[in-house]
């Protein structure tokens, strides 16, 4: 922010339910807060996996994906792609599709889904 005030943070009891999360919103819970949540988006879904905060947090070797739509990311098993920041899977195959689809089944056995990914610009309001 401009005014330097301090940015706002939701609290982890607001970010649960069945949210909606700008993908701008949902830039600033990559890790690099240390009191903020960690999330990740996989197909249209928002993972809280700040529990293992050690793997994608900052430093983190999954902490490339948090904060953002890994969805291309995983189907790709790539750590960046050319195409980072898209979050369409029309012209994915059908290899990447499957191991997308496996790695969406382990997200959701493992972590809390606190909410749905929206494209909107308009950040969420807490």
């Amino acid at each position: 922010m401009s005014s330097g005030q301090p940015v706002r943070r939701p609290s982890m009891a607001a970010l649960r339910g069945n949210r909606l999360h700008s993908l701008s919103a949902n830039r600033s819970f990559d890790g690099s807060e240390p009191t903020a949540a960690v999330l990740i988006g996989i197909k249209g879904k928002v993972y809280d996996v700040t529990p293992r905060a050690d793997l994608y947090g900052v430093g983190g070797p999954y902490g490339y994906m948090t904060g953002k739509d890994a969805s291309r990311l995983l189907a790709k098993m790539a750590k960046k792609t050319d195409d980072d920041g898209r979050t369409d899977l029309g012209d994915l195959t059908e290899k990447e599709l499957k191991t997308l689809n496996e790695w969406e089944a382990m997200f959701a056995k493992k972590y809390q889904c606190i909410g749905n990914l929206t494209k909107s610009a308009t950040p969420d309001v807490w």
